[in-house]
C-alpha cells in the first residue's frame, strides 16, 4: 500500500473527507506529504537497524533535523551551526534536551578561520557565493549581504577532542552545508570507519559557485564505502529537481 493510500485513510478516518479527485496544486502538496513520510521512516529505520548511537547535525540552521528525529532516537545529538544570529535559535531548540548539544562552530578539510557569506534566509548562507540562477529561482532573500568571521574545525579531530571513546561510537551524519558538504566529509576520514551512514544534500542544478556536481559527491562516497538507499527532492522549478537530500549507508 502506498504511502498516500494511508495518507488518505488517516484524513478520512480523522476528518470524515473522502478524497476522490486532486487538483495538480493539491497532487504536489500530496507528494511532499510522501516524501516526507518515506524519508522519515528510512531515517528512523537506519538509525534504529544500525544501533545509531551518535548523530551529528552539520549545517543545523535553526534546529530542524534534530526536533524531527526526536520522535524517534533520544540518543546524542551535535549540531553544528557557524552563523551567530541563527545559532542563537538552534540554542533555544535544544535548550531543554540534555542529549542535544550545539556548537556554534564551521567544519571543514582545513582547520582555519573562514569569512561565510549570510543570506537574509538564513538557509541560503554559504562560503560559497550565490549564482545568478539561485537568486532567479529563490529571490533577493537568498543572495548573500553581508559575512561573519567563523572557526572552521575537521571533524575528525574536533571528535577527538570531544569524546575519549569516539572510536566505539555508531556515527550517522547529517549534512546541509549549501556546496561545502564534501568539505566536510573530507574533514572526516580519520573517523570514517565509524560513520555507518550519511545524509547529504546534493545538486543537480548548482546554485553557488564552485559547488560539485551531485554526480562528483556521489561517486565520492560510494568510493569510501556508502550506498546510495534513498533520494529526495529538497526543491526543484518548474521542470526539474534542483537539490536532493541523498542518504547512504556503509555496504560492508
Amino acid at each position: 500500500m502506498s504511502v498516500w493510500k494511508i495518507l488518505k485513510g488517516l484524513i478520512r478516518r480523522t476528518t470524515g473527507f473522502h478524497i476522490k479527485a486532486l487538483e495538480q496544486s493539491s497532487f504536489l502538496i500530496s507528494r511532499r506529504l510522501e516524501f516526507w513520510f518515506l524519508y522519515d521512516f528510512l531515517i528512523q529505520s537506519i538509525i534504529e537497524a544500525n544501533s545509531i548511537n551518535l548523530v551529528l547535525d552539520i549545517g543545523a540552521n535553526k534546529g530542524q533535523f534534530g526536533k524531527s528525529i526526536r520522535s524517534f532516537y533520544s540518543g546524542t545529538i551535535i549540531s553544528f551551526e557557524p552563523v551567530s544570529s541563527t545559532f542563537q535559535k538552534l540554542q533555544m531548540a535544544a535548550s531543554s534536551d540534555p542529549a542535544w548539544r550545539v556548537m556554534q562552530i564551521a567544519l571543514g578539510s582545513v582547520e582555519r578561520k573562514q569569512e561565510i557569506n549570510i543570506s537574509p534566509q538564513d538557509v541560503f548562507s554559504s562560503f560559497l557565493k550565490n549564482n545568478k540562477y539561485c537568486s532567479s529561482q529563490f529571490g533577493n532573500e537568498s543572495v548573500h549581504n553581508e559575512t561573519e568571521l567563523v572557526s572552521v574545525r575537521r571533524l575528525d579531530k574536533l571528535l577527538e577532542e570531544m569524546i575519549p571513546d569516539i572510536h566505539n561510537k555508531r556515527i550517522f551524519i547529517k549534512m546541509d552545508t549549501q556546496g561545502y558538504d564534501m568539505e566536510v566529509f573530507k574533514g572526516a576520514t580519520g573517523i570514517l570507519k565509524n560513520i555507518v551512514a550519511i545524509q547529504s544534500e546534493v545538486s543537480l542544478i548548482p546554485i553557488y559557485d564552485g559547488m560539485p556536481h551531485w554526480t562528483d559527491s556521489i561517486s565520492a562516497y560510494e568510493q569510501s564505502g556508502f550506498s546510495v538507499v534513498g533520494m529526495f527532492p529538497v526543491n526543484w522549478d518548474s521542470k526539474r529537481v534542483i537539490e536532493y537530500d541523498c542518504v547512504l549507508q556503509k555496504t560492508g
